[in-house]
């Protein structure tokens, strides 16, 4: 099946999910409804070693799009959760629940909704040049997608608080120090290292 943002395939046992918007793979209702539909259609299938998670071009992702997440808030007012979202939070479930190791392969940016699906994976591997940030209080939003919970368990509540109330970017250095990364490793050692982590587990 040919997708607009995102690619599914396996090789050698271990699945590929990989964001292909370059440059940014921002995560529009496109992206989303494809995530949904590999979650349902191939990814519980778990006919496969582990799921690396990886991106195309420069950056991991930007994360959502904010004019249409905006859009979608304002078309339902009265709804804690709005359904489309509602759908978004269906897919990064089955990731959180999947019995099967997850690698997420990080370089560039990894905002918002793309630094909370790569909170889904059990590892994260980050490139030198990564960059986090859960940005939405900046668009008067709360990251909706589980991150929250994601990082109140490995930085605890205070800095949970303080990287998502002052939407600040944090470096791979730092990402590191706090635990939400595992390792720092060249962009062309990312792939072969998720692959060890896979075939040991």
């Amino acid at each position: 099946m040919i997708r607009k943002a995102l690619i599914f395939e396996i090789h050698d046992g271990i699945a590929y999910l990989t964001l292909s918007n370059p440059p940014a793979n921002q995560m529009n209702s496109v992206f989303f409804s494809e995530l949904l539909e590999i979650c349902h259609s191939d990814i519980i299938k778990e006919n496969y070693k582990g799921l690396i998670i990886r991106s195309n071009g420069r950056h991991f992702s930007s994360g959502a799009d904010v004019g249409e997440l905006l859009e979608i808030i304002r078309k339902e007012p009265d709804s804690a959760v709005p359904t489309s979202i509602s759908k978004n939070l269906n897919a990064f479930s089955i990731l959180n629940h999947l019995r099967k190791p997850i690698v997420a392969l990080i370089k560039g940016i990894c905002y918002g909704s793309g630094f909370e699906l790569a909170l889904c994976a059990n590892y994260r591997l980050a490139a030198p040049n990564s960059y986090f940030a859960l940005p939405e209080t900046a668009f008067g939003l709360m990251p909706g997608l589980g991150g929250i919970y994601a990082l109140h368990q490995m930085v605890g509540a205070a800095k949970t608080a303080e990287l998502v109330l002052t939407a600040q970017t944090i470096s791979a250095d730092e990402a590191l120090k706090l635990g939400i990364i595992n390792d720092i490793l060249l962009k062309e050692k990312l792939e072969s290292k998720a692959r060890d982590i896979i075939l040991q587990v």
